[in-house]
């Protein structure tokens, strides 16, 4: 990363100050004391620990606090992936608490800040995880959430397209978490209600030279006489209630 990359100042100046350690400053994680090197980055600390430190140099575990408030309050920040990485390798009690107050929130019917919070930590692991299939429609089902709750109306908007956007990338990630059926009936049969017949293709491998993914059924129709098929593929995750809860859906 080049210096013109880095950020000048905190998102929050009144809050935050950066500190770029020195070169070759370590931090010590675990019982062990085992030497974790910090990046020459731009670091978040909180002000309020740099005034009551005697020490103009941030401790340790100022450096691990101001980060982790840092992507709690801007999860999408400049440089949020190498802060994620720090508090991973350094401070992994942080991203315990984070996977511990997700799994809180997953249990009990919250309100909108509460889904924004979760959302926000969820976010904190994606930074670690990007290419996670189940971490991103996890965001995109809370996202869709917190955009049909009725005191988030006015960016209702912004929520739908931010959940959009992380179940396509959750759905390109994962061609085994999209449902491809066939359904067979008779000819006139217009609603997919009145096919007699519904079966599901298997995901068997991608095609590297397209991009695309192959799908594939053996079957023998039971059924003699003109038959007609009609293909669609729709979102199919554990975490849906119902198959077509999302309704998104194309016939192919």
């Amino acid at each position: 990363m080049t210096s013109e990359s880095l950020p000048v100042s905190p998102l929050d100046p009144q809050a935050y100050q950066f500190y770029t350690p020195e070169p070759g400053r370590c931090v010590e994680v675990g019982a062990e004391n085992l030497q974790v090197l910090l990046p020459q980055i731009p670091l978040p600390i909180l002000r309020e620990d740099l005034e009551t430190a005697e020490n103009p140099t941030p401790s340790d575990d100022a450096i691990g606090k101001g980060i982790y408030g840092y992507l709690r309050q801007f999860p999408d920040c400049p440089l949020g992936v190498r802060y994620a990485e720090l508090l991973r390798d350094a401070y992994p009690h942080f991203l315990a608490d984070l996977a511990a107050q997700i799994a809180m929130l997953d249990y009990k019917e919250v309100d909108a800040p509460y889904v924004r919070r979760k959302v926000t930590f969820m976010k904190i692991l994606a930074l670690l995880e990007p290419e996670n299939p189940r971490l991103l429609a996890s965001l995109g089902l809370a996202g869709f959430d917190l955009g049909l709750m009725f005191s988030e109306l006015p960016h209702c908007r912004q929520h739908l397209l931010a959940a959009m956007g992380f179940l396509q990338r959750a759905l390109r990630l994962a061609p085994d978490d999209v449902a491809l059926e066939v359904l067979l009936g008779r000819p006139g049969s217009e609603r997919a209600s009145q096919s007699s017949r519904r079966e599901r293709l298997t995901y068997q491998r991608p095609l590297p030279e397209t991009g695309e993914h192959l799908y594939a059924l053996e079957y023998s129709p039971p059924i003699a006489g003109r038959i007609e098929y009609r293909v669609r593929a729709y979102p199919a995750s554990e975490l849906l209630t119902h198959p077509f809860e999302m309704g998104m859906m194309a016939w192919l």
